[in-house]
């Protein structure tokens, strides 16, 4: 009896960071899910220079975006498949009672995050930062594009937030037993990914992701970030 209790002990601890939050899941997932994203971005910047040309001449542009909505699906899935216990996956989403309220105030931080990167985008542009040719790429040119492109950067919000900081950030934080360490590091692994754009793509990213990741902490909800996310790239899609 005794040694059931110490072993029940051992095992919610064994999940549990040096701060007492507990994980979302065991270390090896997390470990895995970053080695593959780094392997990808340095596979990506390396194949930089020929993919905007690639894409440019590409239309439609249906080649580009199937992979990309299968790339990101495939982590959604891998960040839902690695969470323990069926709570611990709505966590990722939000912390606590979720109501009217609470959605309309989330809304409202989303309006106000959206401005503010779309402020700090045009800042950057005013400044000379070089616009990355492979962004532009993805972006839809006709009106059917423009149209499929609301379904591709819904997923894509989607995913990104739940993966980098609904999965990323908490686990990473946990791990570490810092929540600064969890979203200076997802937002690292963000601007990362974003290699093949260039490195002024990788910081802004990065600058973003921080101010996704303040956001998501602040509120305890991804979704003022996925609102966010998914507005920005509707915006970019649709004032080309």
């Amino acid at each position: 009896m005794v040694q059931g209790a110490c072993q029940t002990v051992a095992s919610r601890a064994s999940r549990r960071d040096v701060g007492g939050e507990p994980r979302l899941a065991s270390s090896w997932p997390t470990q895995a899910l970053v080695l593959l994203m780094l392997a990808v971005a340095i596979a990506g910047t390396a194949l930089g220079p020929t993919v905007p040309t690639l894409a440019a001449v590409a239309r439609p542009r249906w080649s580009v975006y199937g992979p990309l909505l299968i790339v990101n699906a495939a982590l959604a899935l891998y960040v839902g498949g690695a969470s323990l216990e069926r709570h611990r996956f709505r966590a990722m989403f939000w912390q606590g009672r979720y109501d009217a309220r609470r959605f309309l105030t989330d809304l409202a931080w989303a309006a106000l995050l959206t401005l503010l990167l779309l402020t700090a985008e045009n800042g950057f542009q005013i400044v000379g930062a070089p616009e990355s040719t492979a962004a532009h790429a993805l972006l839809p040119a006709t009106i059917n594009e423009k149209l499929a492109w609301l379904g591709v950067a819904a997923l894509v919000g989607f995913s990104e937030e739940l993966v980098y900081r609904g999965y990323l950030q908490r686990q990473l934080g946990a791990l570490s037993g810092r929540l600064s360490v969890g979203i200076v590091a997802q937002a690292l692994l963000f601007g990362i990914a974003h290699g093949e754009q260039g490195p002024w793509a990788v910081a802004r990213f990065a600058l973003y992701a921080v101010a996704l990741g303040g956001t998501a902490l602040a509120r305890k909800s991804l979704l003022p970030g996925m609102a966010c996310h998914v507005a920005i790239d509707w915006y970019a899609a649709w004032s080309v």
